[in-house]
């Protein structure tokens, strides 16, 4: 025989009350009914917890005295348990884990959606992995995250969703000392004969396809281009005067000594951001995904949501460069 949650709510209640007749009372039970609770338990423990007065009125012995803060807090823990529990298959406790690109950290929407889920949900521990966008979609595709904060794509795997949640407008990163620095807004022309350095070579193509959209205008190609493994590393190399970059407007918000940014007259192109998450009914996905459309429709760079259901029916929710957002 074990202990069950029924013999530790009798004998705490009859502890406390320190009569059958009123413990019994405040359980809703009959008196025999508690008893053999309280019979059942001291047979598991193996003895008495309780020593018997007239009129049902008892006292703890010495045993029932050191048993009970244990009954209350294994009692605590299971109430405990039972709670997380249901909050857990409510999508409201447990740990969800988020993927973002870096600039995603940059835009401020990911520590508002953070702040709002930890507001609501204090159950809820958020663990949070920088990785690029093709890691994401493999992270989702193995289970290793919840969502991911990526550049969107024209097609997904089939088992994979995504939805636009923000969009912004390109500037020029240079050196402090660059000639170009000195002008407070550049024109396309300026920067035909400037080396590109292109962040994330896991997906080179994508900012070398802005870049060449951009010098388009001008019947040009880049002068050069340079690969670098990450924003911090073309920033880095950016300061230096070894090159520009074309970078979403939200990195201006990071302070590198040597490095300013510079916006391009009349640029069309914009860069977005998609949250992505695997197709499925989980409710961690469904409290995440509310988090991030609620934050995303209260930032100016707010867009129009298009899930899977919308590219069946033919919405595009990552066009060209130039009008609907850089992918990479």
């Amino acid at each position: 025989m074990s202990i069950d949650t029924r013999h530790l709510r009798a004998f705490i209640a009859v502890a406390e009350a320190l009569h059958f007749g009123r413990a019994a009372q405040s359980l809703d039970l009959a008196q025999s009914a508690l008893s053999a609770h309280i019979k059942r338990l001291e047979d598991v423990v193996g003895g008495p917890l309780f020593h018997r007065g007239r009129r049902s009125a008892v006292m703890l012995t010495r045993a029932g005295h050191t048993f009970y803060p244990e009954a209350l807090a294994t009692m605590a823990h299971f109430e405990r348990s039972e709670r997380i529990g249901r909050l857990a298959n409510r999508g409201e406790a447990g740990e969800f884990r988020i993927g973002y690109v870096f600039s995603a950290a940059m835009t401020g929407l990911l520590s508002s959606a953070i702040s709002i889920i930890r507001e609501r949900f204090p159950e809820i521990a958020v663990k949070i992995s920088p990785m690029e966008t093709p890691e994401q979609i493999a992270a989702l595709k193995a289970l290793r995250i919840d969502v991911g904060l990526v550049r969107p794509r024209a097609h997904y795997p089939a088992d994979v969703e995504g939805q636009l949640v923000h969009r912004e407008p390109l500037l020029i990163a240079l050196a402090e000392s660059h000639p170009l620095a000195r002008l407070p807004e550049l024109a396309v022309a300026d920067l035909v004969d400037e080396c590109f350095l292109i962040p994330q070579t896991a997906e080179t193509g994508a900012f070398a396809a802005a870049v060449n959209e951009l010098l388009g205008r001008e019947k040009r190609r880049p002068h050069s281009i340079q690969d670098t493994s990450d924003f911090v590393s073309a920033a880095s190399l950016a300061a230096s005067g070894e090159g520009v970059i074309l970078a979403p407007r939200s990195l201006s918000h990071l302070r590198m000594p040597g490095l300013t940014f510079r916006p391009v007259a009349t640029l069309p192109i914009t860069v977005d951001l998609a949250l992505v998450w695997r197709e499925t009914t989980s409710p961690v996905v469904a409290t995440l995904r509310h988090a991030f459309q609620e934050v995303s429709l209260g930032q100016p760079g707010s867009v129009q949501v298009a899930t899977r259901s919308d590219r069946r029916q033919g919405r595009k929710i990552a066009g060209s460069t130039a009008r609907s957002g850089m992918t990479k």
